[in-house]
This record gives structure tokens, sequence and C-alpha cells, in this order.
């Protein structure tokens, strides 16, 4: 479902978890998007910066990869989606590395009604 200007027309309300480490904080949201999809999209700070803002729009059920980044840092996010009575779980397995070594490793749950 898009919009006039081609943006999704989301249901519901959003659902967030979120986690810090040291300078880094990685943030999930997710939202219904009709009635057997979700997006999920992914913020990734280090202090107060925004480094990226990734999105991923899955079918209830799906798995899918995020990745994103540059010579110097790299960010990888395996989404993983299930039916369940209450709505939909989403994990999140992020990964964040510079010089090619993980930084961050944070996993990210939450439900989205």
């Amino acid at each position: 479902f898009t919009d006039g200007d081609g943006d999704l027309n989301l249901i519901g309300a959003d659902t967030a978890a979120s986690v810090t480490s040291d300078d880094w904080s990685i943030e999930a949201v997710g939202r219904r998007v009709g009635s057997d999809q979700v997006q999920i999209a992914i913020t990734i700070r280090k202090s107060d910066e925004i480094i990226s803002k990734p999105k991923i729009l899955l079918r209830n059920g799906e798995a899918g990869t995020i990745s994103v980044g540059d010579e110097a840092t790299n960010f990888t996010s395996e989404v993983d989606t299930r039916s369940s009575p209450e709505g939909v779980v989403v994990d999140v397995v992020a990964t964040i590395e510079q010089a090619g070594a993980p930084v961050i490793q944070p996993r990210l749950r939450f439900l989205i009604d």
C-alpha cells in the first residue's frame, strides 16, 4: 500500500526495542503494513550522531538481512519475523564492525500487535 508520494501506508502503532553499548546505540522500530507484512526500521547512532537508518519490509514469517557501511564501519542485521497469537514477534541480531572487528553485537526482540 502506498500513498501518492510512494510512501508505505502503515497501520497500527510503532513498537520498538533498543540497546546502547559504549558510544553505540541501535534501535529497531516495527510496524504492520497491510495484513501480512511488517516494516522494520533500524537506527544506528554513535554518540548523538545518526550513522544510518536502513529499513526492511518482510512478510510475516520471513527473514531478511540489512547491510550498510563504508570502508571504516559496517552494519549487518539479520531480521526474523514469526506469527504468534499476540501478533508478530521480531528478532533482530545486529553487528557493527570497525576495521573488520566487531564493536557491538546486540540481540533485540519485540512484538508488533
